[in-house]
């Protein structure tokens, strides 16, 4: 196999291994995004009690498990500062918009598998108390951990279309140095050999010898220029 291609398929070959595995470590991140991440980190999840809130956003977005989930319509959540020593109003839960039918958000393609997104609660203060009352079981997730899991997904999405399209090129790699395979051939090397007349043998490519015109100098020339020699002085 001539040594250009057999280069050209390692290198196809290297190509779509990578390919490979950028699509299988990107599937497996998004994968990873069915697990029950609203249960596993939520900072507060309950119907009613008291949540202190030790984050430093503002902001805590509210999920409602949907086998516990009333219609989108119907769900409530209020809150209360505990210890309100102001009438500002600055904490407060924003529904998000429902369906048209009342029954889901209007971006439930977006939730969890076992999840739905019904709104948040915005205004929190870190280090205050606060007493939450809803209709159903609620879990409050961050804006740090929800913008990570959109990057996760963002990420894997461009994982697998990076992955898909550099294992597309290692198989056209690997066309060409199958192509380049069977057509080119390994030059052999040529050697040369000198026989008994003083003549060069080529033997290019393993093809037969190839006779030259022989070496100046050889031992065959110099007996004949003596012999030449001696006669001229004798005359003969």
């Amino acid at each position: 196999m001539h040594s250009v291609a057999k280069f050209t398929l390692i290198s196809g070959g290297v190509v779509l291994l990578i390919g490979i595995v950028l699509t299988f470590v990107a599937g497996t991140s998004i994968g990873n995004l069915d697990d029950d991440w609203v249960g596993e980190e939520n900072d507060w999840n309950g119907r009613e009690g008291s949540y202190v809130h030790m984050n430093d956003d503002e902001s805590m977005y509210v999920f409602v498990p949907k086998d516990d989930a009333p219609e989108c319509d119907y769900f409530s959540l209020n809150i209360t500062k505990v210890d309100d020593d102001d009438s500002d109003g600055e904490h407060k839960y924003a529904h998000d918009r429902c369906t048209d039918d009342g029954e889901l958000p209007e971006g439930y393609g977006d939730d969890p598998s076992d999840y739905w997104h019904y709104g948040r609660i915005w205004g929190l203060e870190r280090g205050e108390s606060y007493q939450l009352e809803a209709n159903s079981e609620v879990f409050l997730i961050s804006e740090k951990v929800l913008d990570a899991k959109i990057g996760e997904v963002i990420g894997g999405f461009l994982g697998i279309f990076g992955g898909g399209g550099c294992a597309c090129c290692g198989v056209v790699i690997l066309f060409l140095g199958l192509i380049m395979a069977l057509t080119m051939k390994e030059e052999a090397p040529t050697t040369y050999q000198i026989d008994q007349e003083g003549r060069v043998i080529l033997n290019q490519g393993g093809e037969g010898p190839s006779p030259m015109a022989p070496v100046s100098g050889g031992p065959e020339e110099e007996v004949a220029n003596t012999t030449e020699e001696w006669y001229k002085q004798t005359g003969k």
